[in-house]
C-alpha cells in the first residue's frame, strides 16, 4: 500500500492505496494480460533506456489522479536516518529499549505511558516491540503485531532480523536507517490461527488499548510520505482507521486480484524504496525465477493498446516508451524508434508500434 498524501482543490490531503489481494484458489485471470503479467514481462529491465522499477510501476496504473501521484513524488523528502546500528537492541540488556531517534524516544514514552494509564501491566509493558527508525522517515513499513518468535522478548523493537518475517524486510532493504518500522499492535503475545483474542487477554481495557494502539498506527503511516502495510487483516485497520478521516483525508482505493502476487510485490517495494530514497537490498526477492518466465511483448502492447481504445484515453509517450524500452534497444528496431520519435504527443504510441 503506498500512501500519498498532497494538498487539493479543497484543502484536504489526498491518500491514495493499492491493495493487493492474492488466492489462488478463487482468483480469476481475465483474457486480457493480466496485470501481474505485464509486471513479469517488464520486470528486470530497470535500467534499459533509464526505465526504473518506478517508471514500471506507473506504467501499469491506469487512472486519472497517476498527474497527482508523479507530482508527489518528484518532491524532496526531508527526512534525517538515525545513526545507531539497527540491530544493535538485540545485544543490550539494559532495562529499557534502545535508543535509535530523541524523537521516536519521545512519543514512544507518551505512548507507553497511556497503556499504562489504560491498565496495561508492567509484565506486558516489558514485551512491547518499540518503533524502529526515526519517528519522521522518508518511508513507513507497518507490520501487524510482534510475536514471540524473537531472540529478544523484553525491551525489543519491531525491526527484528530474528523474526523470520521481519527478516524479510532485512533482506529486502539494505539500508533501514530512513525507515520508520512499526506494529499495528505493540504487544508481544503467543501467535494465534485466530488472530489476538485482545478481550480475552486484556478483558475491560482492551478498547482503550487498542485505540492507542490504532493512534500510534495512524501517526506512523501519516508521518512518511509513503507506507507499505503488511498482511492484509491490517490493511483493513488501515482503511478503517483513514475512513475515519474522511473529513481531513480524500480516500481512493484501488483493488487488484492477480494469480500470483510476488512479481507484483518485489515491483511495489523497489518502486517505493526508489522514490523514498531507500537502498534495496534484493530486488527480486519475492519473485526470484518468475521473472525468468517468457511473455509476449505483442500481448502486452495489444493489450494495453484495449485499455487505451475503452477509456479514450492514451498512455503518455514516456510511460508508453517505458514499457517498450527492452524491445526498442535491439537495433533491428532502429526504423521504428525514428517512427515513433516523430509521433506527435496526443497519437498512442502503442498503436503506432502495431
Amino acid at each position: 500500500m503506498a500512501k500519498h498524501e498532497q494538498q487539493t482543490d479543497n484543502d484536504k490531503p489526498f491518500v491514495k492505496k493499492a491493495r493487493c489481494d492474492s488466492d489462488e484458489e478463487d482468483a480469476e485471470v481475465p483474457e486480457e494480460l493480466s496485470l501481474v503479467g505485464e509486471a513479469m514481462l517488464l520486470f528486470g529491465k530497470y535500467g534499459a533506456e533509464g526505465t526504473t522499477a518506478g517508471d514500471i510501476l506507473l506504467s501499469l496504473m491506469m487512472y486519472e489522479a497517476k498527474d497527482d501521484v508523479r507530482q508527489f513524488i518528484a518532491r524532496s523528502i526531508a527526512c534525517t536516518p538515525v545513526t545507531a546500528k539497527m540491530d544493535a537492541f538485540l545485544n543490550d540488556n539494559e532495562e529499557g529499549w534502545a535508543t535509535q531517534d530523541p524523537e521516536m524516544d519521545c512519543a514512544w514514552s507518551n505512548v507507553v505511558a497511556k497503556l499504562r494509564k489504560a491498565g496495561m501491566d508492567e509484565s506486558t509493558i516489558r514485551k512491547l516491540a518499540k518503533a524502529s527508525g526515526p519517528l519522521k522517515a522518508a518511508m513507513c513499513c507497518l507490520w501487524h503485531d510482534p510475536t514471540l518468535a524473537t531472540e529478544k522478548e523484553d525491551y525489543g523493537m519491531s525491526l527484528d532480523r530474528t523474526n523470520p518475517c521481519v527478516n524479510l524486510q532485512w533482506q529486502k532493504i539494505s539500508d533501514n536507517s530512513k525507515v520508520r518500522t512499526q506494529d499495528t499492535y505493540l504487544m508481544r503475545i503467543a501467535y494465534d490461527g485466530k488472530g489476538p483474542q485482545w478481550e480475552s487477554i486484556f478483558s475491560d481495557n482492551a478498547a482503550d488499548i487498542i485505540e492507542i494502539c490504532h493512534n500510534f498506527a495512524l501517526d506512523a503511516i501519516l508521518s512518511a510520505p509513503f507506507s507499505i502495510i503488511l498482511g492484509r487483516s491490517n490493511i483493513e485497520i488501515v482503511e478503517e482507521l483513514l475512513k475515519k478521516r474522511e473529513d481531513e483525508l480524500l480516500v481512493e482505493t484501488i483493488g487488484l486480484r492477480v494469480p500470483d502476487a510476488r512479481v507484483l510485490l518485489d515491483l511495489i517495494w523497489n518502486a517505493v524504496c526508489q522514490w523514498s530514497g531507500v537502498p534495496i537490498g534484493d530486488d527480486s526477492l519475492f519473485s526470484r525465477g518468475d521473472n525468468e518466465k517468457k511473455m509476449d511483448i505483442l500481448a502486452l502492447i495489444k493489450s494495453r493498446r484495449a485499455q487505451e481504445r475503452a477509456s479514450g484515453v492514451n498512455v503518455n509517450h514516456r510511460e508508453a516508451r517505458a514499457m517498450v524500452a527492452h524491445m526498442l534497444a535491439k537495433p533491428k528496431y532502429a526504423e521504428l524508434v525514428e517512427k515513433l520519435d516523430a509521433l506527435d504527443e496526443q497519437e498512442s504510441f502503442l498503436e503506432a508500434i502495431l
